[in-house]
């Protein structure tokens, strides 16, 4: 006797996941950005939409993105070239962690975890941290901005701005076989004229303490780097035009 047609292995369980998106707009001399984002209490599976009214925001609060989320954060009234932004955030706050009786800088200010997405557009950010101590050799503390997990994928957007930059790297890939998706588009950089490392790194993949395999995929389209600003050629960084 012939057996039954197999229609397809059935799994074990089955979980289901809601999509939910919601949108918010913040207001100058409020909140700090990494201080608001807490307070928004981010879920997985969330997708997160924030406008920036015109004026002058701080940024220095780290956050850290829950895992599979999308986070947006749009400037008002920006253009496509990055060039007559009217929304500016200041990173000017030092930051430390003592470790074994060591004090190291920490300057990050955001961590996107695993499957996670977060794009800023259409602000300009002046980074005048400018601290000469060691780094904090974690995926917590050696970028401003960090795509950082264990066996992940992330990604980060920053486009259509201007970016004043004093520490280096800007933006770090780091963790265990960790790979971040960068997208450029349309991006400034300068180096702050007060900063106090000659060369101003924009992408690495500084792994520290958190082992090997981290790589980064980058977008560089349409990207100016001036004078003190450098992007780093190594095995671990693929860059596309």
């Amino acid at each position: 006797m012939a057996s039954a047609p197999v229609s397809g292995i059935q799994p074990d369980s089955v979980k289901v996941y809601q999509i939910e998106e919601k949108f918010f707009t913040l207001s100058p001399n409020t909140y700090d950005i990494g201080e608001y984002l807490k307070l928004l209490e981010i879920k997985p599976h969330q997708i997160i939409n924030i406008n920036l009214k015109e004026g002058n925001y701080t940024w220095n609060e780290n956050y850290v993105t829950p895992e599979f989320t999308t986070i947006r954060m749009t400037g008002e009234k920006y253009k496509n070239g990055g060039k007559d932004n009217v929304v500016t955030i200041l990173i000017n706050q030092k930051k430390t962690k003592i470790y074994e009786g060591k004090e190291y800088s920490v300057n990050s200010r955001l961590q996107v975890s695993s499957k996670s997405y977060f794009y800023i557009c259409g602000i300009d950010i002046i980074e005048k941290i400018n601290d000469t101590r060691e780094k904090y050799h974690s995926s917590v503390g050696i970028g401003v901005f960090n795509l950082c997990g264990f066996y992940s994928e992330s990604t980060f957007c920053l486009i259509f701005g201007q970016f004043e930059v004093s520490s280096s790297p800007f933006i770090n890939v780091s963790g265990n076989n960790v790979r971040g998706k960068i997208n450029l588009n349309y991006s400034h950089f300068s180096r702050n004229t007060l900063a106090k490392e000659s060369e101003i790194i924009i992408i690495d993949t500084n792994n520290g303490w958190n082992g090997k395999g981290s790589y980064a995929d980058v977008c560089k389209t349409l990207i100016t780097l001036n004078q003190g600003c450098k992007l780093l050629t190594k095995d671990s960084i693929i860059y596309h035009d």
